[in-house]
């Protein structure tokens, strides 16, 4: 027996049969079932990778437990599991932006349900995004056919030398976003042998070019590429090695008292210069913090090439040695030092290390597969930089305390080497650009600059 439904309702009959008891309660009609049952979610991408910078949009969609979609979802929120690599944004109905801010692994856990409807359930899934850095390949001078890079700034500008100019004498060289890839200004132009060796963070530049085929000047070129002459200090040459973002410079100039040999000084702004000694014999530093610490190599009274790390309190100082060769490369604040020393037994070759005045010595070892590696780099950040090889190939890596070495090589198409990192996760290299012969002696193959951008900038 069918009950009748009271008039007042206003339902059709075959609407009314699916009320509960036969009659409206008067809250009106119950919800679609389909719109409070959330069962299971789907996100598309699932699982996705992407370049630092970059930004997706992840699509969710929900279904009951019959599998029919459910619509609308009133409420979907989203959470990353690590904010430094992704970030998930609000949600816009079912599509959730997400941004990419540094390299890594992530998972971005998406909730949806239908808050405030009596009876509504919520379900769960999640999206795993790899992020990897972002790469750029940047021209080759007009001309050029290798560069070497040797420091990055802030603003993506990067400087060093190119090969193959009047004989195959380096070139001071240098890639920004404003000016492009160019040749830097000579003192001399007839005579072209100059080179970068340091960058700061503004983008001054410092190295040396000749003034004639005797004379090497220490030189800076502003970040627009303007020479200035920073005078022939030594005997016959002055070579600027790097520069901090304090605007000092180490350099080394070669002397004749108390026999000719080379020295290693320290440029302040305002108060001169600084000789940094020597152990017992010839001095040349290799870089510059920004808290004035500097590293490099003097011999010592056997004749013998040894690491030192010199403040400006306590003086030029032995690095404990751990092998009979150690070649610092850079230095950030607190005596930081990273380079290459040979492991034993001779002639295994080199690992990279980093070493501080508390921390000591630790072998940074080699990417897998790889027989040799070179740390060039040092960031305020503690990353380190720097080549894993094996015969026949070479790849930049990353290095940090948290994750060990980090193949940046992967990301690139060819051999690649990285040799200077900002602050904030730019990473300065090359990238072979052919495998054939090398264009001239004790060069490696064609190789054009190339950016590895770590982080969101």
């Amino acid at each position: 027996m069918i009950r009748r439904v009271p008039a007042s309702c206003g339902i059709p009959l075959v609407f009314a049969m699916l009320l509960l008891l036969g009659a409206c309660s008067g809250t009106g009609p119950i919800p679609n079932p389909t719109s409070i049952a959330i069962v299971r979610l789907e996100v598309l991408p699932a699982d996705t990778m992407i370049d630092v910078g970059g930004d997706i949009v992840l699509t969710v969609q929900a279904f009951d437990a019959k599998g029919r979609p459910v619509s609308p979802v009133t409420r979907v929120a989203a959470t990353s599991s690590n904010v430094a690599v992704v970030t998930a944004g609000p949600p816009q109905g079912d599509r959730i932006p997400v941004g990419a801010d540094g390299m890594g692994l992530a998972s971005v856990t998406i909730v949806a349900d239908n808050a405030g409807i009596p009876g509504a359930t919520s379900a769960t899934v999640v999206s795993r995004v790899a992020v990897r850095p972002h790469l750029i390949l940047l021209p080759l001078p007009p001309g050029g056919a290798h560069v070497e890079v040797t420091g990055v700034a802030d603003d993506r500008s990067v400087g060093g030398w190119s090969g193959l100019y009047n004989g195959y004498a380096p070139r001071a060289w240098s890639w920004s976003p404003s000016g492009g890839s160019r040749l830097l200004p000579l003192l001399n132009g007839q005579v072209s042998v100059s080179q970068v060796r340091g960058v700061a963070a503004n983008g001054t530049m410092v190295g040396y070019s000749y003034s004639d085929p005797r004379y090497a000047h220490l030189v800076s070129w502003s970040s627009e590429g303007v020479i200035t002459d920073l005078g022939m200090r030594g005997y016959s040459l002055s070579i600027g090695i790097a520069i901090n973002n304090g605007g000092q410079i180490v350099y080394y100039k070669d002397i004749t008292l108390p026999s000719y040999q080379n020295r290693a000084f320290l440029r302040t702004v305002g108060n001169g210069d600084i000789d940094l000694g020597t152990f017992d014999g010839e001095t040349v530093p290799a870089g510059i913090a920004d808290d004035g610490s500097v590293t490099g190599i003097s011999r010592d009274s056997s004749g013998q090439p040894r690491p030192f790390f010199w403040t400006p309190t306590s003086g030029m100082k032995k690095i404990a040695p751990v092998s009979e060769a150690i070649f610092p490369n850079g230095i950030a604040d607190g005596g930081r030092v990273v380079g290459s020393f040979y492991v034993a037994p001779q002639p295994a070759g080199t690992h990279a290390f980093y070493w501080s005045p508390t921390a000591g010595w630790t072998d940074l070892g080699t990417l897998p597969g790889d027989e040799a590696s070179e740390a060039f780099a040092i960031n305020s950040g503690g990353e380190v930089v720097g080549t894993s090889l094996r015969a026949g190939n070479s790849r930049a890596f990353l290095w940090t305390r948290q994750a060990g070495m980090i193949d940046l090589g992967q990301y690139a198409p060819r051999p690649s080497r990285a040799k200077a990192i900002t602050a904030s996760g730019i990473v300065a290299g090359t990238v072979d650009v052919t495998t054939g012969p090398v264009p001239f002696p004790n060069a490696g193959p064609d190789a054009q600059p190339a950016l590895w951008i770590l982080r969101r900038q």
